[in-house]
């Protein structure tokens, strides 16, 4: 099982175990502004992630699928804190924009703003993403300043709108990291070569 903790949070991917605090989880963060801006329905959305946990559970799944990443206070798993779903794309060279992974979306339950939830979320997904591709696109919308700060301070760059594209009348911005292969490969590739 992928599964990381630290600060008292564990990350790891959905399993089928997890349906129904899933189901929970989604009704959450649905009646997040945001999502209710977007017009999510707690069901739907329910059902999307109940899906996603089970696929997982599936060792058939086709290694291009879309991954869902749980966080969870590692003290008390009864609840979940929040997921992450992207679009991992299968092989180098493939994947979305041509060449990567796309982080569709990171929720959190209302309250759990401020306690690096969000961040190792990310961490998790970067990390997955990063087996298969050098790069991770995201977009976020144009009204979420917390959102893009967020994303900046964890080092993606701004690269494009799309306006109208998910919702009329709002802009998509794109963002887009170049993902580090490992810090050992990258501390060997600073290494001035010996002759």
């Amino acid at each position: 099982m992928n599964e990381a903790t630290a600060s008292g949070l564990c990350v790891r991917r959905a399993a089928a175990a997890d349906v129904d605090a899933l189901r929970l989880l989604a009704q959450a963060v649905a009646a997040l502004p945001l999502l209710q801006r977007y017009g999510v329905q707690s069901g739907r959305l329910g059902e999307d992630l109940a899906g996603l946990a089970r696929l997982h559970s599936d060792a058939a799944a086709p290694a291009n699928s879309e991954e869902l990443w749980l966080a969870e206070d590692a003290a008390d798993r009864r609840s979940l804190l929040g997921f992450a779903r992207v679009l991992v794309g299968s092989e180098r060279g493939s994947g979305h924009f041509g060449r990567g992974g796309y982080l569709r979306l990171i929720a959190l339950r209302p309250g759990e703003n401020g306690r690096g939830v969000g961040s190792r979320l990310l961490a998790a997904v970067e990390d997955s993403v990063r087996m298969r591709h050098s790069d991770l696109f995201l977009l976020t919308s144009d009204f979420n300043q917390g959102a893009q700060r967020f994303y900046e301070r964890a080092g993606y760059a701004r690269v494009g709108a799309l306006p109208d594209f998910v919702h009329a009348g709002i802009t998509e911005l794109i963002y887009w990291k170049r993902l580090l292969a490992s810090t050992t490969a990258t501390v060997a590739a600073s290494r001035p070569h010996e002759s």
